[in-house]
């Protein structure tokens, strides 16, 4: 799903996870992370209306932020990319950056989290395993 009109070949490709959810989107390099969050908050809403789930046994959907609502988005990196179980980094955005600035290349992998303004975010963010397909 891409809201833009096309994408260009100088898009990089970006994967943002929560829970169980992965959502992948072109972004634009030279792009204010506003620009991209609002991007992706709008995907949200449109591809899952109920909600996220931060793991698989969650009953209890996370709500999307409304637009003017007073929440945040943070955005994390795994502390190490061969092995995303050590956690994640936050990243110091104020939104006026942009992934070129914070040299972020394509395929690069974040985690993200809906907070109140002075809370602290929270990385919830489940792999999938074998056990996870269906082979039948």
């Amino acid at each position: 799903m891409v809201l833009r009109d096309q994408v260009t070949d100088t898009d990089i490709r970006l994967r943002f996870k929560y829970g169980k959810h992965t959502i992948f989107l072109f972004v634009d390099p030279l792009a204010p992370f506003t620009d991209i969050t609002t991007e992706l908050l709008q995907v949200l809403r449109e591809r899952y209306p109920e909600g996220l789930y931060a793991t698989r046994d969650s009953s209890a959907a996370t709500p999307i932020p409304e637009d003017g609502a007073d929440n945040q988005v943070s955005y994390a990196t795994p502390k190490a990319a061969s092995d995303p179980s050590l956690g994640w980094t936050k990243l110091d955005i104020t939104g006026t950056e942009k992934p070129v600035e914070l040299q972020i290349v394509s395929d690069a992998v974040f985690a993200f989290s809906f907070h109140s303004p002075g809370e602290e975010p929270r990385f919830s963010v489940e792999w999938a395993t074998v056990d996870d397909l269906d082979f039948d």
